[in-house]
């Protein structure tokens, strides 16, 4: 409805004012603030690169480099490979430390001055910057951008529709600003992560199960992580508090992995598009959620379906995947 349709409507007094304004209110613009950094990349290539799991050999050993650049780099992936190997990046103090000193830094500023602890790292960043700007992160960005542009294709069309129903579900808002800087690998091999504080993810481009509609679900199962989830957690906890249990299972994960998957699937279906939720994909709920298959599919669809209640779905999946 365009404004001189509105005026016209108005003058002949045809329109009921709620309607009308209900059309005139723009729509509210997504979160996602899709980004591909030189230094965040670096950053997660290292982190990569000294991985014994990772596929990329390439990266770890590189071939056709000037011997300057192969000793700069290899000299680099040492300090990571020592300062890491035995951590969980994800929670690692020094790791994400370094990563939120690399969130605002522009690609062609100078790293700023960090703490004493991080300074042999931040050394190691800067030596291996000058072979990556020329050997790897031409690829690296590249990648990002398709991957981001694909992206934003499906968040155009779909994107605010799922945002509304799983702010509907799950209820907490996402927040007005969520920053997702895509790099090459993440350095875990569970893929992408998030922040809260501030509103982070750090998405993996050439992940082969994060491509297609698949970017669309994750985009929005990062986000749920900045505080979309909470109620969850919260709700569940207090159900078991009576009987002096714990959510020890983390339940409120498999709950929010389903949760996004289903209502990403229901919102594709619409649109004629087969699309198969991630952790079905992936089997992860068979790989430690495989008590809570079934009571998903018995206790909460039905509420993500529009036929029960939240409070009354949430207590019968409680119950099941917490027998007494």
């Amino acid at each position: 409805m365009d404004r001189r349709q509105v005026l016209g409507l108005l003058a002949a007094g045809a329109a009921p004012l709620a309607g009308v304004a209900q059309d005139l209110t723009p729509a509210r613009p997504l979160p996602f603030r899709l980004r591909s950094r030189f230094w965040m990349n670096l950053h997660h290539t290292l982190a990569e690169a000294f991985q014994p799991s990772s596929q990329r050999g390439d990266w770890r050993q590189p071939q056709g480099w000037s011997a300057q650049e192969t000793q700069d780099w290899l000299d680099a992936l040492q300090a990571y490979r020592h300062a890491f190997a035995e951590q969980d990046l994800l929670n690692d103090d020094r790791f994400q430390a370094l990563r939120l000193a690399l969130l605002g830094l522009g690609d062609s500023q100078p790293l700023p001055a960090m703490e004493a602890a991080l300074q042999p790292l931040a050394q190691a960043l800067s030596q291996a910057a000058a072979p990556y700007r020329r050997q790897l992160w031409p690829a690296h960005d590249a990648a990002n951008q398709a991957w981001m542009q694909e992206a934003r294709t499906r968040l155009s069309r779909w994107g605010s529709a799922l945002r509304e129903r799983l702010e509907a579900v799950l209820q907490p808002a996402l927040p007005e600003l969520i920053l997702v800087d895509l790099v090459p690998l993440s350095g875990d091999r569970r893929g992408a992560y998030t922040d809260g504080q501030p509103p982070h993810t750090v998405m993996p481009s050439l992940r082969e199960d994060y491509q297609g509609d698949a970017a669309l679900e994750m985009l929005f199962h990062e986000a749920s992580h900045t505080g979309m989830d909470d109620r969850l957690r919260e709700d569940i906890e207090a159900l078991l508090a009576p009987r002096g249990l714990q959510d020890r299972k983390q339940l409120w994960h498999a709950v929010q992995f389903y949760t996004v998957g289903h209502v990403t699937q229901r919102l594709l279906s619409v649109s004629g598009r087969d699309y198969l939720p991630y952790a079905q994909r992936r089997g992860v709920f068979g790989r430690g959620w495989a008590f809570a298959v079934e009571p998903l599919d018995a206790h909460w669809r039905p509420f993500l379906e529009g036929r029960r209640p939240r409070a009354q779905a949430l207590a019968g999946l409680v119950a099941a995947c917490y027998p007494a």
